[in-house]
Protein backbone atom coordinates (compact mmCIF):
# COMPACT_ATOMS: atom_id res chain seq x y z
CA UNK A 1 0.00 0.00 0.00
CA UNK A 2 1.17 3.58 -0.46
CA UNK A 3 0.11 6.06 1.45
CA UNK A 4 0.04 10.06 1.15
CA UNK A 5 -0.71 13.03 3.14
CA UNK A 6 -2.63 16.29 1.76
CA UNK A 7 -2.23 19.14 4.14
CA UNK A 8 -2.81 22.88 4.22
CA UNK A 9 -4.45 26.14 5.57
CA UNK A 10 -8.35 26.62 5.42
CA UNK A 11 -10.16 26.89 2.33
CA UNK A 12 -6.65 25.99 0.84
CA UNK A 13 -8.06 23.36 -1.65
CA UNK A 14 -7.09 20.54 0.29
CA UNK A 15 -10.49 18.24 -0.50
CA UNK A 16 -10.43 19.14 -4.02
CA UNK A 17 -7.04 17.60 -4.54
CA UNK A 18 -7.97 14.89 -2.54
CA UNK A 19 -11.34 14.05 -4.69
CA UNK A 20 -9.36 14.61 -7.81
CA UNK A 21 -6.79 12.47 -7.03
CA UNK A 22 -9.07 9.87 -5.83
CA UNK A 23 -10.90 9.83 -9.14
CA UNK A 24 -7.62 10.15 -11.25
CA UNK A 25 -6.56 6.64 -9.36
CA UNK A 26 -10.43 5.11 -9.84
CA UNK A 27 -9.67 5.95 -13.59
CA UNK A 28 -5.98 4.14 -13.53
CA UNK A 29 -7.76 0.88 -12.16
CA UNK A 30 -6.47 1.25 -8.43
CA UNK A 31 -8.43 0.87 -5.46
CA UNK A 32 -8.50 3.73 -3.22
CA UNK A 33 -9.37 4.47 0.91
CA UNK A 34 -9.15 8.12 2.29
CA UNK A 35 -8.96 9.28 5.96
CA UNK A 36 -9.62 12.88 6.80
CA UNK A 37 -8.38 14.55 10.13
CA UNK A 38 -10.50 16.28 11.97
CA UNK A 39 -9.11 18.31 15.01
CA UNK A 40 -12.43 19.62 16.90
CA UNK A 41 -11.97 16.93 19.81
CA UNK A 42 -15.65 17.11 20.42
CA UNK A 43 -16.78 15.82 16.75
CA UNK A 44 -18.71 13.07 16.42
CA UNK A 45 -20.48 11.29 13.43
CA UNK A 46 -22.75 9.98 15.46
CA UNK A 47 -26.20 12.01 16.23
CA UNK A 48 -26.75 12.62 20.34
CA UNK A 49 -30.10 11.02 21.05
CA UNK A 50 -29.60 8.15 18.17
CA UNK A 51 -30.37 4.71 18.23
CA UNK A 52 -26.20 4.06 17.13
CA UNK A 53 -25.54 6.69 20.29
CA UNK A 54 -27.53 4.55 22.21
CA UNK A 55 -25.48 1.55 21.76
CA UNK A 56 -22.19 3.32 22.33
CA UNK A 57 -23.94 4.74 25.73
CA UNK A 58 -24.43 0.91 27.12
CA UNK A 59 -20.86 -0.01 26.35
CA UNK A 60 -20.28 -1.50 22.73
CA UNK A 61 -16.67 -1.15 21.85
CA UNK A 62 -17.73 -1.23 18.48
CA UNK A 63 -21.22 -0.15 16.31
CA UNK A 64 -21.78 -0.51 13.23
CA UNK A 65 -24.66 1.27 11.18
CA UNK A 66 -25.71 -0.99 8.51
CA UNK A 67 -27.64 0.97 5.76
CA UNK A 68 -28.92 0.09 1.99
CA UNK A 69 -26.12 1.50 0.07
CA UNK A 70 -23.55 2.04 2.76
CA UNK A 71 -21.83 0.74 6.07
CA UNK A 72 -20.41 2.94 8.59
CA UNK A 73 -18.36 0.99 11.82
CA UNK A 74 -17.61 3.42 14.85
CA UNK A 75 -15.47 2.81 17.59
CA UNK A 76 -15.81 4.05 21.10
CA UNK A 77 -12.09 4.72 21.07
CA UNK A 78 -9.70 6.45 18.59
CA UNK A 79 -7.44 4.02 16.61
CA UNK A 80 -3.92 5.41 16.32
CA UNK A 81 -2.91 6.09 12.40
CA UNK A 82 -1.28 2.90 12.47
CA UNK A 83 -4.21 0.70 13.66
CA UNK A 84 -6.45 2.48 10.71
CA UNK A 85 -3.61 2.35 8.30
CA UNK A 86 -4.10 -1.79 8.70
CA UNK A 87 -7.75 -1.91 8.01
CA UNK A 88 -6.88 -0.53 4.84
CA UNK A 89 -4.42 -3.07 3.82
CA UNK A 90 -6.27 -4.31 0.57
CA UNK A 91 -5.83 -1.31 -1.10
CA UNK A 92 -3.46 0.50 -3.33
CA UNK A 93 -3.48 4.17 -2.41
CA UNK A 94 -4.73 5.65 1.04
CA UNK A 95 -4.87 9.38 0.78
CA UNK A 96 -4.93 11.20 4.18
CA UNK A 97 -6.59 14.73 4.59
CA UNK A 98 -5.11 16.97 7.37
CA UNK A 99 -2.73 14.24 8.82
CA UNK A 100 0.43 16.43 9.67
CA UNK A 101 1.97 13.56 12.32
CA UNK A 102 2.92 10.66 9.79
CA UNK A 103 6.19 10.45 7.66
CA UNK A 104 4.66 10.16 4.21
CA UNK A 105 4.90 11.74 0.97
CA UNK A 106 3.08 15.08 1.41
CA UNK A 107 1.29 17.44 -0.92
CA UNK A 108 0.59 20.73 0.37
CA UNK A 109 -1.93 22.89 -0.09
CA UNK A 110 -2.03 27.17 1.08
CA UNK A 111 -2.70 30.51 -0.18
CA UNK A 112 0.27 32.50 0.26
CA UNK A 113 4.18 32.15 0.36
CA UNK A 114 3.76 31.69 4.27
CA UNK A 115 1.37 28.93 4.33
CA UNK A 116 3.11 26.51 1.79
CA UNK A 117 6.80 27.18 3.77
CA UNK A 118 5.24 26.47 7.52
CA UNK A 119 3.81 23.21 5.63
CA UNK A 120 6.84 21.79 3.49
CA UNK A 121 9.43 19.56 4.80
CA UNK A 122 11.66 16.84 3.25
CA UNK A 123 8.21 14.43 2.46
CA UNK A 124 6.83 17.20 0.20
CA UNK A 125 6.28 16.00 -3.21
CA UNK A 126 4.03 18.67 -4.47
CA UNK A 127 2.59 21.95 -3.79
CA UNK A 128 -0.96 22.10 -4.73
CA UNK A 129 -4.57 23.94 -3.89
CA UNK A 130 -5.25 27.37 -3.98
CA UNK A 131 -1.23 28.43 -4.07
CA UNK A 132 -1.42 26.48 -7.57
CA UNK A 133 -3.06 29.34 -9.10
CA UNK A 134 -0.48 30.98 -9.40
CA UNK A 135 2.20 31.35 -12.92
CA UNK A 136 4.60 29.14 -11.09
CA UNK A 137 5.96 26.00 -11.77
CA UNK A 138 7.91 25.21 -8.63
CA UNK A 139 8.11 26.51 -5.26
CA UNK A 140 11.30 25.91 -3.37
CA UNK A 141 12.83 23.36 -5.49
CA UNK A 142 9.09 21.37 -5.43
CA UNK A 143 6.45 21.01 -8.27
CA UNK A 144 3.58 23.46 -8.37
CA UNK A 145 0.52 21.38 -9.46
CA UNK A 146 -2.96 22.41 -10.16
CA UNK A 147 -5.47 19.28 -9.16
CA UNK A 148 -8.37 20.69 -11.58
CA UNK A 149 -6.15 21.57 -14.57
CA UNK A 150 -3.22 18.76 -14.41
CA UNK A 151 -4.43 16.11 -11.94
CA UNK A 152 -2.71 13.62 -14.57
CA UNK A 153 0.73 15.20 -13.96
CA UNK A 154 0.30 15.47 -9.63
CA UNK A 155 -1.44 11.31 -10.13
CA UNK A 156 2.02 10.70 -12.28
CA UNK A 157 3.66 12.02 -9.23
CA UNK A 158 1.83 10.31 -6.25
CA UNK A 159 1.84 6.65 -8.76
CA UNK A 160 5.75 6.91 -8.22
CA UNK A 161 5.67 7.11 -4.10
CA UNK A 162 7.38 4.36 -2.40
CA UNK A 163 5.13 1.64 -0.56
CA UNK A 164 4.88 2.21 2.97
CA UNK A 165 5.76 -0.74 5.53
CA UNK A 166 3.62 -0.31 9.09
CA UNK A 167 3.97 0.86 11.73
CA UNK A 168 4.78 4.50 10.12
CA UNK A 169 7.32 7.29 11.88
CA UNK A 170 5.63 10.16 13.45
CA UNK A 171 5.99 13.46 13.31
CA UNK A 172 5.49 16.12 15.71
CA UNK A 173 2.48 18.09 14.97
CA UNK A 174 3.04 21.63 14.28
CA UNK A 175 1.88 24.00 17.13
CA UNK A 176 -0.84 26.04 15.28
CA UNK A 177 -2.25 22.69 14.02
CA UNK A 178 -1.87 21.02 17.62
CA UNK A 179 -4.11 23.61 19.49
CA UNK A 180 -6.28 24.42 16.49
CA UNK A 181 -9.44 24.41 18.72
CA UNK A 182 -8.09 26.64 21.27
CA UNK A 183 -7.20 29.38 18.22
CA UNK A 184 -8.94 28.70 14.90
CA UNK A 185 -11.84 25.97 15.07
CA UNK A 186 -14.60 27.43 14.33
CA UNK A 187 -16.43 25.08 16.76
CA UNK A 188 -14.29 26.52 19.41
CA UNK A 189 -17.07 27.32 21.51
CA UNK A 190 -18.52 23.86 21.36
CA UNK A 191 -14.66 22.66 23.10
CA UNK A 192 -16.43 23.77 26.52
CA UNK A 193 -18.54 20.72 26.13
CA UNK A 194 -21.69 22.67 27.18
CA UNK A 195 -24.42 20.82 25.58
CA UNK A 196 -26.70 23.94 25.59
CA UNK A 197 -23.91 26.12 23.58
CA UNK A 198 -23.23 23.05 21.56
CA UNK A 199 -26.95 22.97 20.40
CA UNK A 200 -27.09 26.27 19.76
CA UNK A 201 -24.11 26.22 18.03
CA UNK A 202 -25.41 23.30 15.49
CA UNK A 203 -28.42 25.37 14.98
CA UNK A 204 -26.58 28.21 13.88
CA UNK A 205 -24.65 26.89 11.45
CA UNK A 206 -27.47 24.76 9.79
CA UNK A 207 -28.62 28.15 9.02
CA UNK A 208 -28.66 28.93 5.10
CA UNK A 209 -27.76 32.88 4.70
CA UNK A 210 -26.00 33.06 1.93
CA UNK A 211 -28.28 32.39 -2.09
CA UNK A 212 -26.36 31.48 -5.02
CA UNK A 213 -27.60 30.47 -8.32
CA UNK A 214 -26.04 28.82 -11.09
CA UNK A 215 -26.50 26.67 -14.16
CA UNK A 216 -25.75 26.65 -17.83
CA UNK A 217 -24.43 29.51 -19.66
CA UNK A 218 -27.26 31.90 -21.21
CA UNK A 219 -29.99 30.51 -19.40
CA UNK A 220 -30.66 33.31 -17.35
CA UNK A 221 -28.91 33.12 -14.02
CA UNK A 222 -28.54 37.34 -13.94
CA UNK A 223 -32.06 38.09 -15.14
CA UNK A 224 -33.25 36.00 -12.33
CA UNK A 225 -31.07 37.56 -9.62
CA UNK A 226 -32.04 40.92 -10.80
CA UNK A 227 -35.58 40.56 -10.69
CA UNK A 228 -34.93 39.47 -7.05
CA UNK A 229 -32.48 42.14 -6.41
CA UNK A 230 -35.51 44.67 -7.72
CA UNK A 231 -37.74 43.20 -4.97
CA UNK A 232 -34.97 43.82 -2.15
CA UNK A 233 -36.75 46.41 0.89
CA UNK A 234 -33.11 46.66 2.33
CA UNK A 235 -29.77 48.67 1.61
CA UNK A 236 -27.34 46.33 -1.31
CA UNK A 237 -23.77 46.59 -2.85
CA UNK A 238 -21.86 44.55 -4.72
CA UNK A 239 -20.55 44.17 -8.33
CA UNK A 240 -21.82 43.08 -11.74
CA UNK A 241 -19.70 41.56 -14.62
CA UNK A 242 -21.06 42.84 -17.35
CA UNK A 243 -19.53 42.00 -21.08
CA UNK A 244 -18.01 44.99 -23.22
CA UNK A 245 -18.66 45.18 -27.21
CA UNK A 246 -16.65 46.82 -30.06
CA UNK A 247 -18.49 47.16 -33.40
CA UNK A 248 -20.79 44.43 -32.22
CA UNK A 249 -18.40 42.02 -31.40
CA UNK A 250 -17.68 40.88 -27.81
CA UNK A 251 -13.99 42.39 -26.48
CA UNK A 252 -14.43 40.71 -22.61
CA UNK A 253 -16.06 41.99 -19.70
CA UNK A 254 -15.72 44.37 -16.87
CA UNK A 255 -16.34 44.96 -12.94
CA UNK A 256 -18.92 47.14 -12.61
CA UNK A 257 -19.58 48.16 -8.47
CA UNK A 258 -22.96 48.68 -7.68
CA UNK A 259 -22.29 51.68 -5.48
CA UNK A 260 -21.37 55.22 -6.63
CA UNK A 261 -17.54 55.48 -7.48
CA UNK A 262 -15.52 57.73 -9.55
CA UNK A 263 -16.40 57.36 -13.34
CA UNK A 264 -12.45 56.61 -13.18
CA UNK A 265 -12.53 54.02 -10.79
CA UNK A 266 -15.63 52.04 -11.60
CA UNK A 267 -15.89 49.92 -14.73
CA UNK A 268 -12.75 48.35 -14.97
CA UNK A 269 -11.85 45.33 -17.57
CA UNK A 270 -11.67 41.55 -15.92
CA UNK A 271 -10.96 40.07 -19.16
CA UNK A 272 -9.58 40.81 -22.51
CA UNK A 273 -10.49 38.53 -25.73
CA UNK A 274 -8.16 37.99 -28.13
CA UNK A 275 -9.12 36.54 -31.35
CA UNK A 276 -10.63 33.07 -31.30
CA UNK A 277 -8.04 32.41 -28.06
CA UNK A 278 -10.70 33.09 -25.16
CA UNK A 279 -10.84 35.52 -22.27
CA UNK A 280 -7.65 36.52 -20.45
CA UNK A 281 -7.91 37.61 -17.21
CA UNK A 282 -7.41 40.97 -15.61
CA UNK A 283 -6.35 39.84 -11.95
CA UNK A 284 -5.43 43.24 -10.98
CA UNK A 285 -8.85 44.44 -11.53
CA UNK A 286 -10.08 41.97 -8.52
CA UNK A 287 -7.46 42.58 -6.69
CA UNK A 288 -8.25 46.37 -6.31
CA UNK A 289 -11.78 47.28 -7.28
CA UNK A 290 -12.93 43.71 -6.26
CA UNK A 291 -12.11 43.40 -2.71
CA UNK A 292 -12.72 47.52 -2.39
CA UNK A 293 -16.16 46.60 -3.38
CA UNK A 294 -16.37 43.68 -0.92
CA UNK A 295 -15.09 45.38 2.13
CA UNK A 296 -17.39 48.13 1.70
CA UNK A 297 -20.26 46.29 1.59
CA UNK A 298 -19.37 44.19 4.46
CA UNK A 299 -18.38 48.11 6.58
CA UNK A 300 -21.71 49.17 5.35
CA UNK A 301 -23.77 46.02 6.50
CA UNK A 302 -25.35 45.75 2.99
CA UNK A 303 -27.00 42.81 1.48
CA UNK A 304 -24.20 41.67 -0.98
CA UNK A 305 -24.63 41.05 -4.67
CA UNK A 306 -22.24 39.20 -6.13
CA UNK A 307 -22.38 38.50 -10.02
CA UNK A 308 -20.98 36.68 -10.66
CA UNK A 309 -18.20 34.64 -9.63
CA UNK A 310 -16.38 31.90 -12.08
CA UNK A 311 -13.00 30.99 -13.68
CA UNK A 312 -11.81 34.60 -14.00
CA UNK A 313 -11.12 34.65 -10.15
CA UNK A 314 -8.80 31.65 -10.16
CA UNK A 315 -5.59 33.77 -9.25
CA UNK A 316 -6.85 36.48 -7.54
CA UNK A 317 -5.74 35.77 -3.83
CA UNK A 318 -6.39 38.86 -2.06
CA UNK A 319 -10.22 38.88 -3.55
CA UNK A 320 -10.94 35.32 -2.57
CA UNK A 321 -9.81 35.57 0.92
CA UNK A 322 -11.42 38.78 1.28
CA UNK A 323 -14.57 36.64 -0.16
CA UNK A 324 -14.31 34.25 2.60
CA UNK A 325 -14.69 36.70 4.80
CA UNK A 326 -17.86 38.26 3.91
CA UNK A 327 -19.45 34.92 3.48
CA UNK A 328 -18.49 34.25 7.44
CA UNK A 329 -19.35 38.00 8.26
CA UNK A 330 -22.19 38.87 5.61
CA UNK A 331 -25.52 39.10 6.75
CA UNK A 332 -26.22 37.74 3.17
CA UNK A 333 -25.02 37.36 0.16
CA UNK A 334 -26.97 36.58 -3.44
CA UNK A 335 -25.36 35.45 -6.15
CA UNK A 336 -24.28 33.71 -9.30
CA UNK A 337 -21.83 30.79 -9.93
CA UNK A 338 -20.57 30.01 -12.94
CA UNK A 339 -20.94 26.27 -13.57
CA UNK A 340 -17.33 25.71 -14.32
CA UNK A 341 -14.71 23.65 -12.36
CA UNK A 342 -12.28 26.02 -9.68
CA UNK A 343 -10.94 24.99 -5.97
CA UNK A 344 -12.24 28.67 -4.77
CA UNK A 345 -15.50 28.07 -6.28
CA UNK A 346 -15.60 23.95 -4.62
CA UNK A 347 -14.81 25.74 -1.25
CA UNK A 348 -17.67 28.29 -1.54
CA UNK A 349 -20.30 25.54 -2.96
CA UNK A 350 -19.81 23.01 0.02
CA UNK A 351 -20.45 25.58 3.22
CA UNK A 352 -23.20 24.94 5.02
CA UNK A 353 -24.09 28.05 4.83
CA UNK A 354 -24.73 28.61 1.11
CA UNK A 355 -27.82 27.53 -0.71
CA UNK A 356 -27.76 26.70 -4.34
CA UNK A 357 -29.91 27.17 -6.85
CA UNK A 358 -29.86 25.75 -10.45
CA UNK A 359 -31.54 27.44 -12.90
CA UNK A 360 -32.89 25.42 -15.93
CA UNK A 361 -35.37 25.76 -18.65
CA UNK A 362 -38.22 24.44 -16.56
CA UNK A 363 -38.02 26.29 -13.47
CA UNK A 364 -36.68 29.69 -14.28
CA UNK A 365 -40.10 30.96 -14.25
CA UNK A 366 -41.19 29.90 -10.61
CA UNK A 367 -38.04 30.01 -9.01
CA UNK A 368 -38.32 33.48 -8.39
CA UNK A 369 -41.09 33.19 -5.70
CA UNK A 370 -39.21 30.17 -4.21
CA UNK A 371 -36.35 32.10 -3.37
CA UNK A 372 -38.11 35.51 -2.05
CA UNK A 373 -39.53 33.29 0.15
CA UNK A 374 -36.51 31.56 1.64
CA UNK A 375 -34.89 35.43 1.82
CA UNK A 376 -37.92 36.21 3.70
CA UNK A 377 -37.62 32.91 6.08
CA UNK A 378 -33.98 34.86 6.85
CA UNK A 379 -35.86 37.79 8.08
CA UNK A 380 -34.47 40.07 4.97
CA UNK A 381 -36.93 42.79 3.83
CA UNK A 382 -38.68 41.47 0.23
CA UNK A 383 -41.18 42.53 -1.61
Amino acid sequence: MKICTVVGIRHSGKTTVVTSLVSELKKRGYKVATVKSIFCPTFSLDKKGSNTDKHRQAGAEIVVAKAKYSTAFMYSNPLSDDEIFSKADNVDFLILEGNYGVKVPRIVCAHENNDASFRINDETIAVSGVFANKNIKEYQGIKVINALENINELADVVEKIPEVTLPVDKLELPSEVSEFCKHNCNHHKVCKDDEAVKEELEVENSKVKHIFLTGEKKIGKSTLLNKIVERLEEPYSGYQTRPYEIEGHLKGYYFHSIKEREEFENDCPISVRIKKQGNFPVFETFENLGVETLKDSLADNDILIADELGKLERKAEKFQEQFFRNLKNQRMILGVIQKTKAAFLDEILKRKDVKVYEVTMENRDFLEDEIVQNIKNLGIKIK
